[in-house]
């Protein structure tokens, strides 16, 4: 036999577990009405009770016809559901983006680096760029070897005319 204060525990956790899982559905609607499909969604779908796929279909005629609904006391616009969930998507999928265009930049700059110096060469070219302190005897090579293949790839002649080669 529970006593009072167990009944209420309980009563709590039923009651977090029902918000969960009412926000859980209405998710699920808002990846369908955004167009979004994932695998494991379509799952879950598959392993819905009967009361579950009703408020799941509450939350996606709502959700379409972009009218406000309830979970639990609280009235949400699915208006601006719709709107945070698409900004928040979109932005993640612009960082990824970015992210691998970054990538492809870097790996751009590193083989072309390759193709003009050694590796011992562009390490000094990098480290020169970061300001990093050389030796004395990374100092003498780079005036030696590395200044001298900068200077020339910084001539804006030779610039020009290995353009006008490429194209």
């Amino acid at each position: 036999m529970m006593n009072k204060e167990g009944k209420i525990r309980l009563s709590y956790v039923l009651g977090i577990s029902f918000i969960f899982i009412l926000f859980f559905l209405m998710s699920l609607a808002v990846y369908r009405s955004t167009g979004l499909s994932f695998k494991w969604a379509d799952e879950v779908r598959k392993g819905l009770s009967g009361t579950e796929i009703a408020k799941l279909g509450y939350f996606e005629e709502r959700l379409q016809s972009d009218r406000d609904y309830k979970i639990g006391a609280h009235t949400l616009s699915s208006v601006r559901v719709k709107t945070t969930f698409r900004s928040y998507y979109l932005q993640r999928e612009e960082q990824k983006l970015n992210e691998v265009l970054g990538r492809k930049e870097e790996l751009s700059l590193e083989y072309a680096l390759s193709q003009i110096f050694s590796p011992k060469q562009k390490e000094l070219f990098l480290k020169k760029l970061k300001g990093e302190k050389f030796s004395k005897t990374e100092k003498e090579y780079f005036s030696r070897t590395v200044k001298k293949k900068v200077t020339a790839l910084s001539n804006q002649e030779l610039h020009r005319l290995a353009r006008q080669l490429l194209s």
